[in-house]
């Protein structure tokens, strides 16, 4: 037996109305993708010309990308690491390098820079000091002690208590 389903006038009506609509709507997002190609031109322009775009585009990012590589390098200083000498390990520094004649900091630089970073670590350690300060200061009078924070006229728990005439139990 089978079971048979109606759909009444209206709901044949809604439908369609629907199905009409949907159309519609698929209809003007077609035209507006094909107006959106034509104002850029690629309509007419096959995927070829799309294809060779992307590959200048790919191939000026890889000369950045080896331009900035040299620049890097170059500002180095030449200093190169015994791996691209041939050897294992980071880069040496010292007499041995000295003797070989190669590009070496000296000793006087190497402690300017200790300096700056201990002097960079103390101020730090100042600032830190003074926002710890600071938070303690918060809420507080110069002398240490609490101000009241008057929020929506309640004040001190007490005060509040006694208005209402609880008292404190």
């Amino acid at each position: 037996m089978f079971l048979t389903t109606y759909t009444t006038a209206a709901e044949q009506q809604q439908n369609s109305r629907t199905l009409q609509l949907q159309e519609e709507k698929r209809r003007r997002r077609e035209g507006r993708k094909e107006r959106k190609e034509e104002e850029r031109g690629e309509g007419e322009r096959g995927e070829g010309e799309r294809e060779k775009k992307r590959g200048e585009k790919e191939r000026w990012k890889k000369d950045r990308e080896k331009e900035k590589g040299k620049k890097e390098r170059g500002r180095a200083g030449e200093v190169e690491t015994d791996k691209e000498r041939g050897g294992e390990g980071e880069m040496e520094e010292g007499p041995e390098r000295k003797e070989r004649g190669e590009n070496v900091r000296g000793e006087g630089e190497r402690g300017k820079d200790r300096e700056k970073e201990k002097r960079g670590k103390d101020e730090r350690e100042k600032e830190k000091g003074e926002r710890e300060r600071g938070k303690r200061r918060e809420g507080r009078r110069r002398d240490g002690r609490r101000t009241e924070k008057r929020r929506k006229g309640r004040r001190r728990e007490g005060e509040r208590r006694s208005r209402e005439g609880e008292g404190r139990s």
